[in-house]
């Protein structure tokens, strides 16, 4: 015995709805990855910008040793 099962259209909107409400109900936080700073090249007559990134958790007086990555006329 084979069954058509075809959901209404009522069924479909509710669900729609549903779907969405819970997309929208997400938790988000800013997204702060680091900082801009300039400095002034008296080589090159002009400002350039330092964008540094650092780790979560990471303080100034802190002993912990980071990897460093020096990213070159431009950005990821």
């Amino acid at each position: 015995m084979k069954m058509n099962i075809v959901p209404s259209p009522r069924y479909l909107i509710v669900m729609l709805v549903v779907c969405v409400a819970r997309l929208s109900a997400q938790s988000t936080k800013p997204f702060i990855i680091g900082e801009i700073t300039e400095i002034t090249s008296k080589v090159l007559g002009e400002k350039r910008v330092l964008n540094i990134y650092l780790p979560e958790g990471y303080k100034a007086d802190d002993t912990t040793k980071y990897p460093v990555i020096y990213l070159l006329d431009g950005s990821a």
